[in-house]
């Protein structure tokens, strides 16, 4: 098989959001209602040619098939949300809160691809889908809050809407109504630490592309088709969050831990035919589970002027798949660790040196086979302010990866700016890079599925050099204001 795709895309998207909330009386009551408006609109036009030989090992039956389509796309989501909220005081601390909200999610798809096989001209595709997802929620719930405790307890009662037009001809019109329960629970000890607790039920609609019931062969080795039959999904999320930092000694400690349940889970149909051609659909069948735990520990080494970090990942999913109407169950382990040393004082310079290690072991129900898999990454920047105005950075970083289904692969990256400062306040920076200065110009990703094992490289551009010039309306922020604020975005992102 060898297959070449290209694509011209029209990429545009705005959002307009709207919030009032009035404080009624001092004792609590308040009256909020916000909405908001996203549109998308994504136009592309596809082009592919597919060269595929069948049956090479047997002369006598050996077929060649030469597929060249265009196919052009123009995909619209129109998201419209309004909510209002009122809260209630019992008594001191103690509230009561209502809330009613409307979601409409539209997403219209207009479809024309034309194909030719051997260079004969094949009945063309075309179709405009409409899909739409109603949301009705209204949600009554308990607050308390006091000090340092805040709690909420929920009951939302829901009613979704399922509707699916293919050139006007409704494919699906359904409707659900549940009630889900939502608890949170935050508690502040002091200044710095903090613990936080979730726990959710939600329902989750399959999206257009699973529901679509219009064959998408656009790759012919793999071609996807949608069920109208599909039910939402029901999950269930608990997750706790805690930071503890100490100011005095500038310690700090952050544990995240979460558990996903997912029951009526709408997982893949796979089959391979003779051709090796790989045809996809969409079921509900059985329970998805997944948990995540992340801990980070920083703290100074004493007498040195040098602080560490140690972060800690572990995950666990198991999830099912349905290949050659067999059911595949699929179990992954992951565990990362991670070790970076950096200076403390950064008034003129930067250096961090790290370490981050990644392993999976992934196992199959349908086979022995299974994936075992390490990287191994090592990296270090330096940064330094030579004059208020020069800077000098430089970051190197190498990836070593073996996995037991591949070859092992090592990708070292290496890359230098210099930076200079100037006019009023610093706000203009002119800036020189050499990027990939070793001209590795690749990238590796593996993956496992659970019906193959794939491992890909992609060629970058190799080394090259950019000179960018940047204006900043606001004077930059020194080196101390950058790094907490980078060290700040870390913890919030996790």
């Amino acid at each position: 098989s060898n297959r070449e795709s290209s694509s011209n895309d029209d990429r545009s998207n705005g959002r307009l959001s709207f919030s009032y909330r009035k404080k009624i009386n001092p004792n609590g009551r308040n009256f909020g209602v916000s909405s908001s408006i996203y549109f998308s609109d994504n136009k592309d036009v596809n082009y592919q040619n597919s060269l595929n030989n069948y049956n090479v090992s047997d002369e006598s039956t050996t077929k060649t098939s030469l597929e060249k389509i265009t196919r052009l796309e123009d995909n619209k989501a129109l998201n419209v949300n309004v909510s209002v909220r009122y809260m209630e005081p019992i008594v001191k601390s103690h509230y009561l809160s209502f809330s009613s909200e409307i979601q409409n999610n539209n997403n219209e798809e207009d479809i024309d691809q034309a194909k030719f096989i051997n260079e004969v001209a094949q009945n063309p595709l075309m179709y405009q889908l409409d899909y739409t997802v109603q949301s009705f929620e209204n949600k009554v719930g308990y607050e308390y809050s006091k000090d340092k405790l805040k709690f909420n307890l929920y009951g939302s009662f829901e009613n979704e809407k399922q509707l699916l037009d293919i050139d006007t001809a409704s494919k699906l019109d359904k409707s659900y109504f549940n009630v889900l329960p939502k608890m949170r629970l935050q508690y502040d000890f002091k200044k710095g630490k903090e613990i936080y607790l979730k726990y959710e039920k939600s329902i989750s609609l399959p999206n257009s592309g699973q529901v679509n019931p219009v064959v998408n062969d656009f790759n012919p080795l793999s071609i996807k088709v949608g069920n109208t039959d599909l039910t939402p999904e029901k999950v269930e999320e608990f997750n706790m969050r805690m930071n503890l930092h100490n100011f005095s000694t500038s310690s700090s400690f952050f544990t995240y831990l979460m558990y996903k349940r997912t029951s009526n889970a709408i997982i893949s149909s796979k089959k391979v035919d003779n051709n090796f051609i790989q045809n996809t659909s969409y079921v509900n069948y059985g329970d998805e589970n997944s948990a995540t735990a992340i801990f980070h520990y920083g703290n100074k080494i004493k007498g040195l002027p040098i602080r560490y970090t140690l972060k800690l990942r572990g995950g666990l999913s198991e999830s099912t798949a349905i290949i050659e109407d067999e059911y595949n169950d699929t179990s992954s382990r992951n565990i990362s660790v991670g070790f970076t040393l950096n200076n403390e004082n950064k008034n003129s310079l930067d250096i961090i040196v790290g370490s981050n290690f990644d392993i999976n072991k992934t196992t199959y129900s349908l086979t022995n086979k299974v994936r075992d898999y390490f990287k191994q990454n090592y990296f270090t920047k330096f940064d330094w302010d030579i004059t208020r105005s020069l800077n000098f950075n430089s970051q190197f970083d190498y990836s070593m990866y073996t996995d037991n289904n591949f070859d092992s692969q090592s990708v070292p990256i290496w890359n230098v700016a210099l930076e200079y400062a100037f006019l009023k306040g610093k706000r203009g920076n002119l800036k020189l890079q050499v990027l990939d200065i070793l001209d590795k110009s690749i990238a590796i990703e593996r993956t496992s599925a659970a019906n193959y094992f794939e491992e890909t490289f992609k060629k970058n551009i190799g080394t090259y050099g950019m000179l960018s010039f940047t204006y900043s309306i606001k004077p930059p922020v020194n080196r101390e204001e950058k790094s907490e604020r980078s060290e700040g975005g870390r913890r919030k992102h996790h």
